[in-house]
Formats: C-alpha cells, structure tokens, sequence
C-alpha cells in the first residue's frame, strides 16, 4: 500500500477539523474565550493524538483474516431479508417521532410539509411528544430498542452494495432512504442528510483508495470516476441549500440580521476576516455554516471552566444520560449541565462538542488518550478494508467518518439509541469477523 493510500482518511480528517478551528478564529462569531492558550492548545494536542494512534495502527499493528461475512452472495441475501424488517422499524419510528396515535400516510405527508415550512416549530415539537399519546406507547419503544442495532448498520449496508441490487431492491433502497431523510426534515433537523451524504462520501472514498494501480490512485481523485464526484458535487449544493434554510429557519428565524446571536449569548463581530474575503450573496450562508461548526468550540471552552465529575462510562452517552435521569438526575454531574448554569449555554440546544463529552467520564487529559485510542481505531478498520476487504470494517469506517464531522458538535455515535446501539452492535461484529479471539497482532520486527 502507497503511502498516500495509508495516510489519505487521517489528512481528510485532520484538514477538516483545522479547518473547523480555522472558522473559529477567522469566522463572524465573536465568541469570548476567556482560556485561549487551554482551548486552542487542547484541541491542538487532541488533532495530535488522533495522528499518533493513526500511526501506530497503520505501522505496527497487523489485522488478522476475516472468518466471517465473507461470501458477498450470502451477505446480498440477508441485506434482503432485513430490508422489510427496516422498512417496518422506519415506518414505526417515523410515527412515533411525530407524536401520531396510529400510522397515517396522510398525517406523515402533513408533517413533513409543515417540517419544511416551520422548521424552528417541528424541532422543538418533538420535544413534546411523550410515552403515553404516541403510536404503541412503552411496547413501540421495546420495539425500537429490540430492532435499533440495525438501523445505521443497514443504512450504510444499502448504499455499499446498491450498485449490486437488482432493479427491484434498488428502488426499495431509495424508498427506504427517503423515509429515514423524512424522519428528520420533518423534525427541522440536518442529522439524517448529512448522516446520508457522509456514508455516500466515504463509499466514494474508499471505492477510489481501493483501486489496485498503486500509481494512478492520485490522479482517479480527479480523472476518473466523473459521474460520483459530480453527484456527490450536486448533493452537497442540494445539502447546503437546505442546510441553509433549515438551520437560518429554525435557529435565528426568519429575520435573519446583524443583531442575530447563538443562544442569546453570542453576537456576530462588527468585523470578519471571513466576511471580508467573501461576496456578500455568502455572508448568511457563511455565518449559519459557521454557527454550526465552531459554537461547539466555544462550549468546549466553558465546560473547561467547571469541575468535572467522573461518570464511570455513561456520561459521553446522550441517551445514557437521559436514560438515567428519568430516574436518578446524573445530567447535573455532566460538564455541560455545569457550564449551564454558570454560564447560561443550554446544554441541550447549543453544543460543546465531543471532547466535552467524552471528558465527563475520563476528563479533559483523557481525552487525548481517548483520541489515541480512536485514531488507532480509524487507523485498524480502514487498514482492514484495505487488505482484507472487510464488509464489516466498511461499515465502521463510515460511523466513523460521522463522528469526524461532528466533533464539534457532540459524541453522535452515542447521542441517541440507534446510533449507540448500531456502533455497539457493528463493533462486536467486526470483533467476530476476525480470525480468532483477538482481532490485531503487533507486527514482528
């Protein structure tokens, strides 16, 4: 493997995080950092770690054969068995999260008009909807659980291996896909469009890195292959579009203006690099991209500030957290409950990226191991792709490829149920898929 083949998933990541501090410092918010040297010295050093793990997987740590998952026919087969069963859990879920008494073509249709049209209204609506006047009440939600480890892992399965389905399951696919961006455009929520352009992105990604002509892998990025990149081109121009009415919509309403601050805390600069170097038709478009990607920074900054109470492994989960709390209040222990009340940044409607998060249960210096071990992690699974073809591993390089571009937003591979259990469930297959109890052996100098 060339080393630009080893190296290409870590220099896209480590770009786009630098380039997210990169929007922090020169972007239109003027966000008052009162520790600077601890903020951008940490995030600096974490961007380390993440490389240095990277690193040893890739150099020193071997994967071993896989055992399992490896007849794609096979593989093909139970994909079409499951879809029905995924179709169902959609279905379910999508009635439920709209806090509809019984499933209704009509009534879905109807809320995801208004989704569109009320974006701000429909995201915190579903903040109302509760046990008792939604579709199957506590047993929907034993459903759920029960059928959540294969939500995001047949997501990712369905794009991998659309190109193999026949005419028929490949139009099931695009029906089951809608119905998952559905579920979120409804909600006035960005998550399902991106989840669905990140896994298209790293499906691309991949299918260029694994051509067997080590010296053109270079130049595919730009020559061959068209027709994806143009796709791809085209879906993140219809993502932007819509990420810039829904978030405009629901976060500053449609009175968009100078006045305009994040939470009722954080003003726009009378003056912005940014804005300065770009064409007046994109400052709004720049402005919302950069309340997305860098507010969480600032968060990050006030929960540095509080105490940090270990939390024993539940506290870097969302859905743990809130899980608990509905009977014993472990939310008051998190850091961004604490940077709440003493600063005022709503812990559940602005961010504080993932480093916060996982900080509540090894603190701010173990987060730089935690992202070691995540960088050796990345490094393991694509190494894995690359020579063992590793269904599974595919899988997991996308999950991981959605939790690189919500760093600075949250832990979203543990923010609600089906992304906690789809990630716990794809790991332990990847574990079984190897050859033997242990899944790497340190390579003998």
């Amino acid at each position: 493997m060339s080393n630009f083949k080893k190296m290409a998933p870590l220099l896209f990541i480590e770009f786009y995080l630098s380039l997210t501090v990169l929007l922090l410092i020169i972007g239109p918010w003027d966000f008052e950092i009162t520790n600077p040297v601890k903020l951008y010295g940490s995030l600096f050093v974490y961007q380390i770690l993440l490389a240095v793990g990277y690193f040893i997987a890739m150099k020193y740590i071997n994967v071993k054969k896989n055992v399992a998952f490896c007849n794609e026919v096979k593989n093909i087969k139970l994909i079409k068995i499951l879809m029905p069963i995924y179709f169902v859990i959609l279905l379910i879920d999508i009635t439920r999260s709209f806090g509809l008494s019984s499933i209704s073509l009509t009534g879905i249709i109807e809320r995801l008009i208004y989704g569109i049209q009320n974006p701000a209204l429909s995201y915190y609506a579903k903040f109302d909807v509760t046990q008792s006047n939604i579709f199957l009440g506590k047993f929907g939600t034993i459903l759920m659980f029960i059928g959540s480890p294969i939500s995001y892992l047949l997501l990712s399965l369905l794009i991998l291996y659309f190109k193999k389905f026949n005419l028929k399951y490949k139009i099931f696919t695009v029906i089951i896909i809608s119905m998952y961006l559905i579920r979120y455009i409804a909600t006035g929520t960005n998550k399902g469009v991106f989840d669905i352009i990140i896994i298209l992105i790293s499906v691309v990604f991949l299918s260029v890195l694994q051509k067997k002509n080590e010296e053109k892998v270079e130049n595919d990025f730009l020559r061959k292959n068209t027709k994806k990149y143009v796709t791809i081109l085209l879906l993140f121009i219809a993502a932007a579009t819509f990420f810039n009415y829904m978030i405009g919509s629901r976060s500053f309403g449609v009175n968009f203006s100078k006045d305009t601050k994040i939470g009722e805390m954080v003003p726009l600069k009378e003056k912005s690099l940014l804005l300065d170097v770009l064409p007046d038709p994109l400052d709004k478009p720049a402005v919302l991209l950069s309340s997305y990607l860098t507010q969480g920074y600032y968060g990050l900054s006030l929960a540095m500030q509080v105490p940090v109470t270990p939390m024993f492994g539940v506290g870097s989960s969302m859905f743990l957290v809130d899980q608990i709390s509905e009977r014993i209040d472990i939310d008051k222990f998190t850091v961004q409950k604490k940077a709440e009340k003493k600063f005022g940044w709503n812990s559940r409607v602005q961010w504080s990226s993932m480093y916060s998060w996982i900080a509540n249960d090894v603190g701010f210096i173990g987060v730089g191991i935690f992202m070691a071990v995540l960088g050796m992690a990345f490094g393991l699974v694509y190494k894995d792709i690359m020579v063992n073809n590793n269904l599974i591993a595919k899988v997991l390089f996308t999950f991981l490829m959605i939790q690189f571009f919500f760093v600075p937003a949250n832990n979203q591979l543990t923010v609600n149920m089906n992304s906690y259990s789809s990630t716990v469930f794809t790991v332990f297959l990847w574990i079984i898929s190897k050859k033997g109890l242990f899944i790497t052996k340190w390579i003998k100098k």
